[in-house]
């Protein structure tokens, strides 16, 4: 039974007379408080719990850290990105990447989540070729920014970005770079890996 219903059923299972000295609320107003008290309380967690996305855009189900392989690294020049097996860890609120196979996980990249409405045409044309990969998948686009522009509103002008694809609930990621200076796919980061304590 879900949490809503045990609430409704505790409202209309209570005592039907309840000893009241003089002066206290009727009864029928007390009830009437309780069961709207017990709704408006089940409406704010039934809100709560069916949100997808925090409010930059990312979704719930990304988890703190991946471990996983891309056979390119990427154009970005901070480590994070890199060749060969990495593991990443996440952090939504300072929104930082950081890799800990990189001098030991010294340096976070810094990003903003852009979201699709504010893509170029270039990069909305980018992502038109991942459609079918993104199918039925959770997936937010970041971009690599100075710590200083993290809370600034995001823009897109072209600079790298990538494409973070999740699945299984989270527990498989796939970072791809937009593919920014035309080529072959297989020329770019392509990072594919699962969710680790």
């Amino acid at each position: 039974m879900s949490l809503f219903g045990c609430l409704i059923e505790i409202w209309y299972n209570q005592p039907k007379e309840l000893s009241l000295k003089k002066g206290n609320l009727d009864m029928a107003k007390v009830r009437k408080f309780i069961g709207l008290f017990t709704i408006l309380l089940a409406s704010i967690l039934l809100v709560a719990c069916g949100q997808k996305t925090t409010k930059d855009g990312v979704p719930t189900i990304l988890q703190d850290k991946y471990s996983g392989y891309s056979n390119v690294n990427s154009q970005w020049e901070s480590g994070t990105f890199s060749d060969g097996g990495s593991e990443l860890v996440f952090d939504t609120k300072k929104q930082t990447i950081t890799n800990l196979s990189y001098n030991d996980g010294k340096y976070p990249t810094y990003y903003q989540v852009v979201p699709e409405g504010k893509l170029s045409s270039e990069n909305k044309g980018v992502l038109a070729k991942h459609k079918s990969e993104l199918e039925g998948k959770d997936y937010f686009i970041i971009q690599p920014v100075d710590e200083k522009y993290v809370k600034e509103e995001p823009i897109d002008d072209n600079s790298l970005l990538y494409g973070i694809v999740l699945s299984d609930g989270g527990k498989t990621i796939r970072i791809f770079e937009f593919e920014w200076n035309g080529g072959a796919s297989t020329a770019y980061y392509d990072f594919t890996g699962q969710a680790t304590k």
